[in-house]
């Protein structure tokens, strides 16, 4: 796969500096109503276990924490935020300020449970302190959402985590079993179709690759034996104003599935959550109290609709896209969050 990931940070007519890096012409009241971005932009979304675990290696964006002084969410653009960009300026390089107002939204929620026969086999001291963590905590995925100067709204290509509580407002501490949850969660840019037009729609498409650890049975001594796992996950802005709905999808299976995962809302329990992942323990501090690792054993799905990839294929061929489902990815979100896809399929 022909990878092409960049870094942008541009007005629509910009000019390519050093090390491929696009920055703006002095930031100036006159240019205000110029576009501003602040992107990384991915062109071929990687497919196969070898592209995506080249892919997520070379990433350096996991999920950054979300303090627990901060809100779980903010909403309505009440944040505020500046980036420092080098320009030229006369011929000399400058440092300017690029300010953003952000929203920090939410776009799922993901549970972790225990079985009942792996539970049996938690440590005798520290088990009531790892279920408080496990069945009490969940983990708020979520995007920042931009507002230039000019009004322009986009996304942010850095994915930010919160840990949340199903009976206590706010965000709480990250323990080193959530933090581990979140390590491995790692934005790889925001989906711009080859050839397209940079508008600000053009950056409302994210994506990101999860790994995890799956259990896939034992070895001869008992001991889990886990093999890495891939999936990807997207996560569509619609735009009304200053009205921002997030959509989200997931693939499964091996990237044979797409998951329309049904809208975030605070959950009240894990039954509530967009994913809920069954885990294994597979490794423990020296004092064998505190688990350092973990293995999932299967992963559920709280979905609107899902769909084979091979089928959404016969959909792409169907509107006349150049290339398959996944090359198309923003039209493809918009077809199923519109009905198109139920549509189609309905009508067969």
């Amino acid at each position: 796969m022909r990878r092409n990931l960049i870094f942008v940070c541009f007005f629509v007519l910009s000019r390519p500096l050093l090390g491929g890096l696009l920055l703006t012409e002095p930031v100036k009241a006159a240019d205000i109503e110029k576009p501003v971005w602040v992107a990384r932009i991915v062109h071929d979304v990687p497919r196969t276990h070898e592209e995506l675990a080249a892919t997520h290696a070379a990433s350096r964006w996991g999920a950054l924490e979300v303090p627990i002084a901060d809100p779980l969410e903010i909403k309505d653009f009440a944040g505020r935020t500046e980036y420092t960009i080098t320009t030229n300026s006369g011929g000399h390089r400058v440092k300017r300020q690029l300010p953003f107002d952000y929203s920090r939204r939410a776009f799922v929620a993901y549970a972790m449970r225990i079985d009942e026969e792996d539970e049996a086999e938690l440590p005798v001291v520290s088990k009531r302190r790892i279920l408080r963590v496990v069945n009490g905590r969940y983990i708020c995925m979520q995007l920042r959402v931009h507002r230039d100067a000019a009004g322009n709204v986009y996304l942010y290509y850095k994915p930010f985590a919160a840990v949340g509580s199903y009976t206590a407002p706010g965000t709480h501490e990250f323990s080193p079993l959530i933090e581990s949850s979140i390590r491995d969660f790692r934005g790889i840019g925001l989906f711009v179709k080859r050839g397209s037009k940079l508008t600000p729609d053009s950056f409302r498409t994210f994506v990101a690759i999860n790994k995890n650890q799956l259990a896939v049975g034992e070895h001869e001594d008992g001991t889990p034996k886990v093999e890495d796992h891939y999936e990807l996950s997207f996560v569509r802005a619609r735009v009304n104003g200053d009205k921002v709905d997030l959509h989200t999808f997931a693939t499964s299976e091996h990237r044979k599935r797409l998951n329309y995962m049904a809208p975030f809302k605070p959950p009240g329990g894990s039954s509530d959550c967009g994913l809920t992942s069954t885990i294994i323990f597979t490794s423990y501090t020296l004092a064998k109290q505190s688990p350092v690792a973990k293995a999932a054993r299967r992963v559920d799905f709280n979905t609107k609709q899902d769909y084979l990839l091979e089928d959404l294929d016969r959909f792409a061929v169907s509107e006349g896209w150049e290339g398959d489902a996944l090359a198309n990815l923003t039209a493809l979100a918009d077809a199923v969050i519109d009905g198109k896809v139920a549509a189609y399929f309905g009508a067969q």
